[in-house]
């Protein structure tokens, strides 16, 4: 990850390319681990739902009774589901600040290049 610009600083034309660059390169990575992120939860999701009802099935007593004891026997299946979820969404959420950065780089550059054509240093 590059180093932040600080707020002083003008983004050159060449730093500007070189970070806009490198976020389009994280964000595909970082789509890629979303990916492979998202197939791991379908498969802790399928493995919990499955115990649960394999589980609630075999149980007896009231319904609560019942759900306790699924969640008592599933508590493990449970657990992989729900963290593959969290680290899906985390992936999510880096891929959406991804984005967010690299709409501002874009922003910059718009602004960039309207500058550059108003001193009549950008031709189409």
């Amino acid at each position: 990850m590059l180093e932040p610009v600080a707020e002083t600083e003008a983004m050159t034309k060449d730093e500007l390319e070189t970070r806009l660059l490198a976020a389009v390169a994280e964000m595909r990575e970082a789509s890629g681990i979303l990916e492979n992120l998202s197939e791991e939860w379908a498969r802790a999701d399928h493995y919990y739902r499955q115990a649960k009802a394999v589980a609630y099935l075999a149980s007896e007593g009231t319904i609560p009774e019942r759900t306790a004891a699924v969640d008592k026997a599933c508590k493990e299946e449970r657990q992989a589901s729900h963290t593959a979820e969290a680290l899906r969404e985390a992936a999510k959420e880096k891929l959406r600040a991804l984005m967010t950065e690299i709409s501002a780089y874009q922003t910059i550059a718009g602004l960039m290049r309207s500058e550059m054509s108003l001193d009549g240093r950008y031709e189409r």
